[in-house]
């Protein structure tokens, strides 16, 4: 695993044998490094044409709502210009009720509008094993 980004709220790796973009979020955020882990993810894509990611919100913190909204709003167009459709994405889940209906929000809503494959996990061994099966 290549670490690309690391901060006291997360880290961004790429797992260059599978091609998995990793994103952890750790702790409670603000806004910019809630967005700062996704401009990191997604440049790290871009540069390494991967449409595989796990997302680990196994150990986030409060997050505002309104960037998680902000997120589609952000980085869609972005990812559908510079990375395409059929994106594989595993989503590691937090324990917190709140955390788990915001991903699911963004979740279905990428889904709508992008064509993401998009799965929740409890297991990180099970995430990745999900994303690189060939099926």
């Amino acid at each position: 695993m290549k670490e690309l980004f690391s901060s006291k709220n997360g880290k961004v790796a790429h797992l260059s044998n599978d091609g998995i973009i990793v994103m952890r979020f750790i702790g409670d955020m603000s806004d910019e490094a809630y967005f700062e882990i996704w401009d990191n993810s997604i440049e790290c894509a871009i540069k390494t044409a991967s449409k595989l990611f796990l997302i680990d919100q196994s150990q986030i913190g409060n997050v505002s709502f309104m960037v998680r909204s902000k997120v589609v709003i952000k980085y869609l167009p972005t990812i559908k210009k510079e990375i395409g459709r059929n994106l594989k994405v595993a989503v590691l889940t937090s324990g917190s009720v709140v955390h788990k209906s915001g991903m699911k929000y963004l979740a279905k809503t990428f889904q709508k509008l992008a064509a993401f494959n998009i799965e929740f996990f409890n297991d990180e061994a099970v995430a990745i094993s999900w994303i690189t099966d060939k099926q």
